[in-house]
């Protein structure tokens, strides 16, 4: 990777519910965190991406920093709204949607990007086909 990068850090942070990691998290999660979403962005570098259950939006703003365009998608609308406000940007926005029914047109995308999502649901065959 070899490059500088920002740091997304948001001006208010996202309460703590325990059901997503929110950017007030330290140490080892933390670093695993940066970890995936550094790997993400060097993979995804100058294409259209989704990030599948984005959360608090820190992740796909950080793939953003090197992807030509990153749609967050997120089930909660309190977490899409703060990502959308506090992250979004001109090729970055975020959108409440469903990891089994995405809100992109088939085919629009170059890469999805998805971490920590299947426990959420069961229909993984679903979000397979999906994507």
């Amino acid at each position: 990777m070899g490059e500088i990068f920002r740091k997304p850090t948001p001006s208010i942070q996202l309460s703590w519910t325990g059901e997503r990691l929110t950017s007030g998290a330290l140490g080892e999660v933390e670093i695993e965190h940066f970890h995936r979403y550094l790997l993400a962005r060097e993979l995804t570098r100058g294409l259209d991406v989704i990030d599948v259950a984005s959360g608090e939006g820190y992740g796909s703003s950080l793939i953003a920093q090197s992807a030509k365009s990153v749609l967050g998608v997120e089930l909660s609308e309190d977490a899409a709204s703060h990502a959308q406000r506090e992250y979004g940007n001109m090729n970055l926005r975020f959108e409440v949607g469903d990891a089994r029914a995405l809100p992109a047109a088939d085919a629009s995308m170059d890469v999805v990007v998805s971490f920590e999502t299947l426990e959420h649901f069961f229909e993984h065959e679903q979000f397979f086909l999906e994507a």
